[in-house]
């Protein structure tokens, strides 16, 4: 960790804020992996992105039931926090909307 490039990006989620340094994006204590540096997002509470995937927590996120991952470029949240779309549906939190 760099601590003079560090930077927190959100304090939504007081026990596990999103931040920043030159090299990485964190969750809490964790580094995100594979994450587009240059792309990265916070959508949500629940949900970030770059411009290859969408995550939920350190983990690339699959809606359920059909185990599809979301789509980046489309995907985005609505006007309550536990619901997003992309396009392919509609969801609340990961399960799809039928």
């Amino acid at each position: 960790m760099d601590s003079a490039s560090f930077t927190v990006l959100s304090t939504h989620n007081y026990d596990s804020p999103y931040a920043k340094d030159k090299n990485n994006i964190y969750l809490g204590a964790n580094v995100v992996k594979g994450v587009d540096f240059n792309t990265f997002e916070i959508i949500n509470d629940n949900f970030t992105k770059d411009k290859n995937h969408v995550y939920n927590g350190l983990e690339i996120a699959k809606s359920y039931p059909d185990d599809v991952a979301f789509d980046p470029v489309t995907f985005h949240a609505l006007n309550h926090p536990d619901y997003t779309a992309d396009k392919n549906g509609v969801y609340q939190y990961v399960n799809k909307i039928e």
